[in-house]
């Protein structure tokens, strides 16, 4: 096993920030404990987390065959105890195909949108008894808005601890009733929003359009000067949203996942097939059955 030796603590401040780009900024920004670089691939790792978590993002080709290095990256997962989940970008359609020969279930296609910072349209529309605030109870706004459970609350309350990088944990109140939040990440001059959420009742009236306004103007405070963020693509109304703040498509990707049946459905189909060479044998003209073994006199 190559470079499993070479898992290290993960501290998002010691990223090379020459080296950050568009792409890599927008993996730092999900929160790890712990990563390694495996021939040109990142694997980051925070239990029991998986999607951005718990993922393999192929950057590089590589040196390593592509079959044999999805094998090898599985296995330090099942050896952790992990789920993992392996992000496709369009030009990955080798892997892609790999992945789905070898039982991934392809899963949580996503758009990527981004914008410069500088034409980010100003949304007009006044909302009366409207403030934005930073919150210093952001998990708690989370989970009143969104309607979680305490205990979901408190499983994604460490995971927004383990984020080690500037963050707008925003909230936005009418009549001082919390009903919109999102979180903004930033790495160097690049800025991410992530789990923007606004109650039911208030939804289609604007609000996160302000929240998110919010979020970019504290962070242009402090250098950045393009946002990115990512959305499910079944979610048209976000979509139609961040398009009018002007932020454009650059890709649609996508995330692959073992399928837990796949071993089953192998080893189900190679007895299908077995039956099916039996039926065609005994099919065969003169077939007499298996040879008996005679019986020899002692």
């Amino acid at each position: 096993m190559q470079n499993i030796h070479r898992i290290i603590q993960y501290n998002p401040r010691d990223i090379n920030t020459a080296s950050v780009n568009q792409r890599t900024s927008a993996i730092h920004m999900w929160p790890a404990k712990k990563h390694c670089v495996f021939d040109g691939w990142v694997l980051r790792f925070l239990n029991p987390y998986t999607y951005r978590c718990n993922c393999i993002y192929p950057l590089k080709k590589g040196a390593i065959e592509i079959a044999s290095k999805i094998q090898q990256c599985a296995s330090i997962y099942q050896q952790m105890n992990y789920k993992y989940l392996f992000q496709i970008m369009p030009q990955d359609g080798t892997l892609d195909l790999l992945l789905h020969a070898s039982g991934y279930q392809k899963t949580l296609t996503t758009r990527w949108m981004a914008i410069n910072l500088n034409t980010l349209t100003e949304y007009t529309k006044k909302q009366q008894n409207c403030v934005v605030k930073l919150s210093k109870n952001w998990s708690e706004n989370r989970r009143e808005i969104a309607g979680y459970s305490e205990l979901e609350s408190s499983i994604y309350m460490k995971f927004y601890e383990a984020i080690n990088l500037q963050t707008y944990p925003m909230v936005l109140f009418v009549d001082q009733y919390p009903v919109s939040c999102g979180l903004g990440i930033q790495v160097n001059r690049y800025l991410g929003i992530f789990d923007v959420r606004t109650k039911k009742e208030f939804q289609r009236q604007g609000y996160a359009s302000i929240l998110i306004q919010s979020i970019c103007k504290h962070a242009v405070h402090n250098g950045a000067n393009s946002a990115q963020l990512h959305v499910s693509i079944e979610n048209h109304a976000a979509i139609h949203m961040y398009h009018q703040l002007g932020f454009q498509t650059i890709c649609d990707y996508w995330f692959r996942k073992k399928n837990k049946d796949s071993k089953d459905l192998k080893n189900k189909s190679r007895g299908i097939r077995k039956k099916n060479k039996k039926k065609q044998r005994l099919n065969q003209p003169g077939y007499k059955g298996p040879i008996q073994p005679k019986n020899e006199k002692l």
